[in-house]
């Protein structure tokens, strides 16, 4: 039978192996970002965005609709960042893209815009100026009557 400081020795132990980390790995871990992060862009209305299990896409027939999400990341000590982009584009629409990249007082650090085609797309994509403390935002302009898909972003660290 343990007694009472037995007890408390082995939960204590139990408990610093715990908060110690054994083998714990501290680096930083790829961010993703589901399309339904995604919301509308100036001048689009809500009832033109359609969220589902797989991303973002327009609801409407028409122009394409424009969204922007936030791109959370892990502050990185390099002055370039990857990301990758997934979505698809049935019927060979065009999709198009810009990512943005600015610092913690809002001044604009870089941008870059891209377009994909592809029936199924996974754009690994690079910014060539971000900071330790950049905001990114991807803006997206997705075809009209739900037809093309943006799956998400992910922040490469």
């Amino acid at each position: 039978m343990f007694s009472r400081t037995a007890k408390l020795a082995a939960t204590l132990a139990i408990a610093a192996v715990g908060i110690v980390g054994v083998g714990s790995d501290a680096r930083a871990l790829n961010l993703n970002t589901h399309g339904a992060a995604f919301q509308p862009y100036s001048g689009t209305t809500a009832s033109a965005v359609e969220y589902t299990t797989d991303g973002v896409r327009s609801a409407l027939p028409g122009p394409p609709t424009t969204v922007i999400a936030p791109v959370p990341r892990s502050g990185i000590t390099a002055t370039t960042q990857n990301f990758y982009i997934d979505g698809k584009n049935p019927g060979g629409l065009n999709t198009s893209f810009v990512l943005y990249a600015y610092n913690f007082d809002g001044t604009p650090q870089s941008s870059l815009s891209f377009a994909s085609a592809a029936a199924t797309y996974d754009l690994l994509k690079t910014l060539p100026a971000v900071g330790t403390f950049s905001y990114i935002s991807l803006l997206a302009n997705i075809p009209p009557a739900g037809t093309a898909t943006v799956f998400g972003v992910t922040a490469v660290q």
